[in-house]
């Protein structure tokens, strides 16, 4: 009678924090919540996949542009992203509409999802429901976990996946057989997911395999493995037939921003393994776990309190795994495998949303750690205290949501600020688009999903190469029209497109500009500006320019002016052959006007000098009228 009694209060109070979970989802998500665009280029990105398939599109970037035998292809097949998230969005998008906001939701149901998932989890491996109710309220705490739940990144589903996968996994029954658990087909279920959204998850396929292979669970793993293999085989299909950039290539290179600088050697690996060791420990973790002041910005020094309070959470988080009774070594093997696959990340992928899928785990485990070493002289001296200081010492806890009070309110300032400037000034350049270019007008910039969420035009985003031949080439076979240089301050636009641009200015013209910071927008003309010759940036050799205006110069170039042999054309039909010299005619040269009269005589400074021979002519022409500067064109 007492057992039944102990465990209807039990159920009593997990239903009160199951209710008290979902009420502080509400305060926090709804406090919280930004109703602007997020301007990271993923999140629009998974929005518009998304709404292609709900569309019944299929797996199409439908406004961006591509190449096929030379041709221009308008929508390409999507290649970056796996289609999991982009699949989930598609299937709310079919029932409640695809209006930004409403997507945006969908990540906020995952989050509440998580946390009552990890409410039950924890107390799976071994805690009580005191301390998983206050590690599921940390989550819904978490500035960064808060911060990836309001906007569309793959980061909360993937973390919800990766629960109910740990979970499903560890509620398989023993005395059946696997294939007869519906534990089993949850587990693979959520496990294909997870691939599905992010390639990460091949850490987690290690961890499990190399759990099952230490219990010698063989069937289990051919089983899983084949699940795997038969689900992933389409989407590797579809893949082999594209054009596309793996992960491990990614990995390969030293910075995969910066193509030019090569791949990795030995030693790099090193480097960049011990680099971001040190990162994690300094900082992803701590400021991931406890927020501090407000966010870290990667490039002020770090304070040794960050440095310490990493060490002692790691060292928490050791000591709880290892006072674990159920499911230790598979909780190991997973989250190591997690965190070997993130020391070998490319530096420059910094942040905490590598990290998300491990933040309830390492509250758990560094809670449990933390409560065992206070109850340990308890449990030795006062054991009769123990269930009160147990419940005590779980909710004392919530002190540590002191450190986070300034993050807190960065986020609810970020979230009623008005849009950074630079980008209002961004998105007032891709209206102008909008109202003043023909539906197939293709722009390239810097971030084309964003881009074409507000100019509802086709984009491209331009090489990212230092090669400025290669940048100019792929507007002309990609039909661009239109080229933005933005106020972003991303290097990429600096480095590669700017060069580009200046080699070429013949060929843009500004057409649109924005108020400070500002945003140009030109118009790519393939036709017009240089065509010939180099020595490195500048124009020599044999060449042809085409001007704005109309008018021609084809000759001789040297140190980027017109310097030489060459004819020039105007609109009119005036046309000019013979030498020149610094962009003006220097010597002899011949003048054609349009009534037909052909002037020979010697220039100098672009102005006719001594006599002139004219000849067929058909009116009378004084020698003092070709003495002006009629040639005004330089370049």
């Amino acid at each position: 009678m007492k057992k039944n009694t102990s465990l209807t209060l039990q159920k009593g109070i997990n239903i009160l924090y199951l209710f008290l979970i979902f009420f502080y989802f509400l305060i926090t998500f709804n406090t919280y919540k930004d109703d602007k665009v997020n301007l990271g280029g993923d999140n629009v990105s998974y929005y518009l996949l998304g709404k292609s398939l709900a569309s019944g599109n299929g797996y199409y970037d439908a406004h961006m542009i591509g190449e096929k035998d030379g041709k221009v292809i308008y929508g390409v097949p999507h290649t970056h992203f796996p289609p999991g998230y982009p699949g989930i969005l598609a299937g709310f998008m079919k029932i409640f509409g695809d209006d930004l906001q409403s997507a945006k939701n969908v990540n906020g149901y995952f989050l509440l999802f998580s946390a009552l998932l990890l409410f039950f989890l924890l107390q799976e491996i071994g805690l009580n429901q005191h301390l998983a109710f206050v590690s599921s309220v940390f989550l819904l705490h978490n500035y960064h976990v808060l911060y990836y739940s309001m906007y569309m990144y793959s980061e909360v589903p993937f973390l919800f996946f990766f629960l109910l996968f740990i979970y499903s996994f560890i509620e398989q029954k023993e005395n059946i057989s696997f294939l007869k658990d519906y534990h089993f087909y949850i587990s693979a279920f959520s496990l294909v997911l997870l691939f599905y959204i992010k390639s990460f998850t091949v850490g987690i396929v290690v961890g499990m395999i190399i759990y099952l292979a230490y219990s010698k669970k063989w069937k289990e793993i051919v089983a899983y493995l084949s699940i795997l293999i038969l689900a992933i085989l389409p989407w590797k299909i579809r893949m082999s037939g594209l054009h596309s950039t793996s992960y491990l290539t990614y990995l390969s290179y030293k910075n995969p921003y910066k193509k030019e600088l090569g791949f990795m050697e030995l030693n790099d690996w090193f480097l960049r393994f011990w680099a971001n060791v040190k990162r994690y420990i300094s900082v992803e973790i701590p400021d991931g776990l406890i927020p501090m002041n407000p966010i870290y910005n990667y490039k002020t020094p770090l304070p040794f309190y960050s440095w310490f309070i990493g060490i002692l959470l790691i060292s928490l988080a050791i000591y709880g795994l290892l006072l674990l009774k159920k499911h230790r070594l598979l909780l190991f093997l997973i989250i190591g495998s997690l965190l070997g696959i993130l020391m070998l990340w490319p530096q420059v992928w910094f942040g905490k949303r590598f990290i998300l899928p491990l933040i309830p785990l390492l509250y758990g485990l560094i809670f449990y750690g933390l409560q065992n070493m206070i109850m340990f002289p308890v449990k030795k001296y006062k054991p009769k205290l123990e269930p009160k200081v147990t419940v005590l010492s779980s909710f004392a806890l919530f002190a540590l949501f002191i450190p986070s009070k300034n993050t807190m309110k960065y986020m609810s300032f970020v979230a009623e600020s008005p849009m950074q400037p630079k980008y209002k000034n961004y998105f007032t350049a891709a209206e102008w688009i909008k109202n003043n270019s023909k539906d197939s007008s293709i722009t390239a910039c810097r971030k084309p999903h964003l881009f074409h969420l507000y100019s509802e035009k086709f984009v491209v985003p331009y090489a990212r190469t230092p090669d400025t031949d290669v940048i100019i080439n792929d507007f002309k076979n990609k039909k661009v029209d239109y080229v933005i240089v933005d106020p972003l301050g991303f290097s990429s636009t600096g480095r590669y497109l700017v060069p580009a641009m200046k080699k070429y200015q013949g060929k843009f013209k500004q057409v649109f500009k924005t108020g400070k910071p500002e945003t140009f927008v030109f118009q790519f003309l393939p036709n017009l500006g240089y065509e010939g010759e180099w020595k490195g940036d500048l124009k020599e050799g044999k060449g042809t320019f085409a001007y704005f205006d109309g008018t021609v110069y084809n000759g001789d170039w040297k140190n980027n002016v017109r310097e030489g042999f060459g004819t020039f054309k105007w609109t009119n039909g005036t046309v000019y052959t013979g030498l020149w010299k610094n962009n003006m005619r220097e010597g002899k040269g011949v003048l054609s006007l349009p009534n037909g009269n052909i002037i020979k005589t010697t220039w100098h400074r672009d102005t006719m000098q001594g006599p002139a021979e004219i000849t067929n002519p058909n009116e009378e022409i004084t020698i003092g009228f070709f003495n002006k500067n009629i040639f005004t064109k330089n370049q």
